[in-house]
């Protein structure tokens, strides 16, 4: 009778591990595109303003909403398929652009948006980068002097 239980459980215990092996899950597909998330009108719907020397200074205060007081909520930026961006209404220190090209650096893995035209671009760190299904985005732009960045700006944007 023991032998039997020690077989028995050899038994039991192999066909656990066998168990443990097998595929549980198919195909989870492609990455979803970014540069496709991206594409449409944004809309203005948050703009922060963030202290960099107070943040880097470890104080508390170092953002404030300033939407109201830049009327932003105006703010459009309609990215196009064909690699064009045209920009209307106002937002405080945004690009110094209303039209022109858009890039990312990476279009897989995007950490910032670039605007060009002609011989002038500004760049954008990307916060919470579009996502297919998604109808938010923020980016942010930091003001430098002297190499030191002293003040950014965070968009948030909604897909409209």
């Amino acid at each position: 009778m023991k032998r039997l239980s020690i077989i028995l459980f050899i038994l039991i215990t192999a066909g656990f591990i066998f168990q443990g092996c097998k595929k549980d899950f198919g195909s989870v597909g492609e990455w979803p595109s970014k540069t496709a998330a991206i594409k449409g009108i944004w809309k203005a719907t948050k703009l922060v303003q963030v202290d960099s020397l107070a943040y880097k200074d470890g104080k508390d205060l170092y953002q404030m909403d300033v939407t109201d007081a830049y009327n932003s909520t105006d703010f459009t930026i309609e990215i196009k398929e064909d690699g064009n961006f045209s920009i209307s209404g106002t937002a405080h220190n945004f690009a110094k652009l209303s039209s022109g090209t858009w890039s990312f650096d990476d279009p897989a893995f995007p950490s910032k948006l670039q605007l060009t035209n002609g011989t002038v671009s500004d760049h954008f760190a990307i916060i919470a980068p579009p996502r297919v299904g998604f109808d938010t985005f923020t980016i942010s732009y930091i003001r430098y002097s002297g190499g030191k960045a002293i003040i950014g700006y965070e968009y948030h944007l909604k897909k409209q």
